[in-house]
């Protein structure tokens, strides 16, 4: 599990609070972590307070997401200068609460974007219109039918068949893009 210099600050900055704050800390990190608000803080506008809370939610909401194991969790916070007895009240917390933290993942990642689970498409050919009496051009109609946790939306559209090559070459440069980043993970 990476995380970044400035979460790891945030988890030195843990070591120095007193219990009191620490433990204030613990239970807003984990209600952040589970229940993401755009409210500040209650109370509280220190810097270091911020830092710390939100060093502790991005450490639990990153275990959850790579369901990492308590030992792997203390690994990492001994890592972050963080006493043993800190330690361990924070992989309690995080083992008390990871399949909340996990919903919450799940959560944010299925109200994000919809997913394509469907496509459909017919080939219409015209041989000519009300203005012109030859026409001979082929049109294929696209639908595309998304799904998302509340709502299911048909995407439709019109093109021709250089505009759909042209699709598909794109959606087959969109794949190997994805499949170079997979590989690198």
């Amino acid at each position: 599990m990476e995380l970044s210099a400035q979460v790891l600050c945030g988890l030195e900055a843990l070591g120095a609070l007193q219990e009191k704050t620490f433990q204030a800390i613990l239970e807003r990190s984990l209600q952040a972590a589970i229940q993401p608000e755009d409210k500040e803080l209650p109370g509280q506008d220190d810097g270091v307070w911020k830092e710390t809370t939100f060093a502790l939610s991005t450490l639990f909401l990153e275990s959850a997401r790579v369901d990492t194991d308590t030992t792997t969790l203390s690994s990492v916070l001994e890592e972050g200068k963080i006493d043993s007895i800190r330690s361990k009240a924070i992989a309690a917390s995080f083992s008390e609460n990871k399949s909340k933290l996990r919903a919450a993942l799940d959560r944010l990642s299925s109200d994000s974007t919809p997913h394509l689970v469907d496509a459909e498409w017919r080939l219409d050919y015209y041989i000519k219109n009300n203005h012109t009496e030859k026409v001979n051009k082929a049109e294929y109609l696209i639908q595309l039918n998304t799904e998302s946790p509340d709502n299911t939306k048909a995407v439709q559209f019109a093109c021709t068949q250089e505009q759909l090559q042209d699709l598909v070459t794109s959606l087959k440069d969109a794949t190997k893009s994805l499949g170079r980043i997979a590989q690198q993970n």
